[in-house]
Formats: C-alpha cells, structure tokens, sequence
C-alpha cells in the first residue's frame, strides 16, 4: 500500500469511528501507543481493525502466515506453557527451545522482540540473543490457553470458545 493509499484509508476509518456512539472511547484507546500502532498496522495490511480485539487480530494475522509457512497451526497450548514456564522461573528473557519457528515469527510480526547482548564471562565476552514480548498483553494473549480449563475447538460452536474478550477469535485456539 502506497502513502497516498494508506493515509486515505486511516482518515476514512477515523471519520468512520469518531461518527459512531462510542466515538470518544474508541479515540481514547486510539490515544494509546501500543493500540494506535497495531490499528495502523491492521490498516497498512488492508484489515478493517476491531478495537475491542486488535491483540488478537495481530496474532490471527501471524498464525495464517506461520500455517502458510510451516504447514501447521501455531501451537498455542505447548506455547503457553513455555511461556508460563519463563514467567514461574523469574528470568528477565524468554527462553525459545523448541519453539524457533514460532518465536521467529513473533519477531517477525513485532509481538516480540529479539536482541543481541554481550555475556561476559571470566573467558571471555559473547553475543547472545536474547528475547522479549514487545508488550504486557502480548504476552498475556500467549499465557491465555495455559489458564483454560475447557478445550477451545476449531468449529462454530460458540460454547467452545472463551465467553470476554477473546470470544470472536476461532482461528487462534489449537
């Protein structure tokens, strides 16, 4: 999408919401860093974001390109449990064995990022990589399965899903 395109189409969903009742809730959450880049995001990508869900549009976007990718579903429940695992063990990175294909993807999609440190040790000084969720709710998306005590099934059968804030996501549940 070109620069011309893509600032018609943030003024038209601008427009669009500040018209509708809840205008100056949806310009509030607008107002927020994190939620006005993963709107921007969502549009620049040509998807019409849902403010009452953009965590979990961010990652229905990057589970299609991970299936695509790797010809599986992206595995939220072994995932959840890693990153259960890290947040129980108190170290300030997460740990991705096991999980390269799905933490590259993270990275790619800018959920989390990845950065080079130096470790010192008395031998000697080297680089390592070193992983992180971009943000809080990042994170607390891929710990949601870890808590469910119901099986999430891919069908329409909405008594399967979540009944909050995750409800209308069917493709991101394994």
């Amino acid at each position: 999408m070109d620069e011309v395109t893509y600032g018609q189409v943030v003024k038209a969903y601008v427009v669009e919401i500040a018209g509708e009742d809840e205008a100056e809730s949806w310009l509030k959450v607008l107002s927020n860093p994190m939620e006005a880049s993963l709107v921007a995001e969502l549009l620049s990508r040509g998807e019409r974001p849902d403010l009452l869900r953009l965590v979990e549009q961010r990652f229905v976007t990057m589970e299609k390109e991970f299936c695509e990718r790797e010809s599986r579903p992206f595995p939220y429940s072994r995932f959840a449990e890693q990153v259960y695992t890290w947040r129980v063990s108190g170290k300030p990175y997460f740990d991705p064995e096991g999980f390269d294909a799905e933490v590259t993807m993270l990275v790619e999609h800018k959920l989390m990022i990845a950065r080079t440190v130096a470790v010192r040790s008395p031998d000697a000084i080297r680089d390592e990589s070193r992983w992180w969720f971009r943000h809080d709710k990042f994170m607390e998306f891929c710990l949601l399965p870890a808590f469910l005590d119901l099986t999430i099934m891919r069908s329409d059968n909405a008594s399967m899903r979540p009944t909050k804030h995750f409800s209308g996501c069917t493709n991101c549940w394994p």
